[in-house]
């Protein structure tokens, strides 16, 4: 059986690691050559408010595993390209 829908997700789990590049607002993904009945789903990454940001730039360089307590909020800063096919 072959897969119905795939999905990419670009971010960081432990928030630690840089990654820079940029998502274009207006069709960010773009699917070509789809079978028919194929459709792309797009969700757009979250942004930390500014007590947050603060919090998370206190942590130390040497901790390598963020802590249990900002995991739920920074598992939202994600972006997304779902391809869901019949």
């Amino acid at each position: 059986m072959k897969a119905k829908a795939v999905s990419l997700e670009v971010f960081d789990p432990t928030y630690f690691v840089f990654v820079d590049f940029a998502i274009t607002e207006h069709d960010p993904f773009v699917l070509t050559d789809a079978p028919a009945g194929c459709d792309l789903e797009v969700h757009l990454a979250g942004s930390p408010n500014a007590a947050l940001a603060a919090q998370l730039a206190q942590i130390p360089a040497d901790v390598c595993d963020l802590p249990p307590q900002f995991q739920a909020e920074t598992s939202t800063w994600s972006n997304e390209a779902r391809v869901m096919c019949p």
